[in-house]
């Protein structure tokens, strides 16, 4: 009887929110539209762009018997999220 041990990788989507507030001057032509209606694709594309400036970053963290089994996030008003089934997808012997 043989027997091989292997380092098998895959991967799963995880997904960060961050909780961001947007201030503008309602008379602001950035965030207005034609009508002079507030353009709300306006405002969210910069909820978007303050998160991206914002966010703290992902992170490993020591615990859980090891220093390669935690993941996290740095800041308040952050989290993250695992979505989905791990897909395996090479191996490698070791």
């Amino acid at each position: 009887m043989i027997t091989k041990k292997f380092k098998v990788q895959g991967s799963v989507t995880i997904s960060v929110e961050k909780i961001v507030e947007v201030t503008f001057d309602e008379n602001d032509e950035d965030f207005q539209n034609g009508d002079g209606s507030v353009d709300e694709d306006a405002v969210k594309n910069a909820a978007i762009e303050m998160a991206s400036d914002e966010f703290g970053g992902v992170q490993e963290f020591v615990g859980n018997s090891g220093v390669d089994k935690l993941i996290g996030v740095y800041g308040s008003d952050e989290s993250i999220h695992a979505d989905g089934e791990v897909e395996f997808e090479s191996a490698e012997e070791i």
